[in-house]
């Protein structure tokens, strides 16, 4: 599910997250869920897939992620946005200091998609 929860209010959101939980563990369902707002997920993922460009970069086991529990150690109280945030920016600065809103040349129809973390289709002018 891509951004399900993302313009729902508080008792919205926490209604559908406790409903994909229990879905999980009572029907041993596979939630995929893709969000960039990481408040109130802390213990809630199993797995981490993170994807750029189209490619899997890593996929494992939270519980088997070293890095995860190195920031928990250090008393982070936001170890997942923070981990997320750290791949992030050193995907940007292994790609030379690429900007997050580095967008393609073109496309077919004369669009241009944000490439960054998100974003909306900006339409070519000119």
């Amino acid at each position: 599910m891509d951004e399900i929860t993302s313009d729902l209010d508080i008792f919205a959101r926490e209604g559908i997250l406790a409903f994909l939980r229990a879905e999980s563990e009572l029907r041993g369902a596979t939630i995929f869920y893709c969000t960039h707002i990481f408040d109130h997920l802390e213990g809630w993922a199993s797995h981490l897939l993170h994807m750029s460009k189209g490619q899997v970069v890593k996929s494992c086991v939270i519980e088997e992620l070293s890095e995860y529990h190195e920031i928990i150690a250090q008393g982070n109280t936001t170890p997942l946005y923070s981990l997320i945030r750290k791949w992030i920016y050193s995907e940007y600065e292994a790609d030379n200091g690429a900007r997050p809103w580095r967008q393609m040349e073109d496309t077919s129809d004369g669009r241009r998609p944000n490439l960054g973390l998100a974003g909306p289709i900006v339409m070519r002018s000119g």
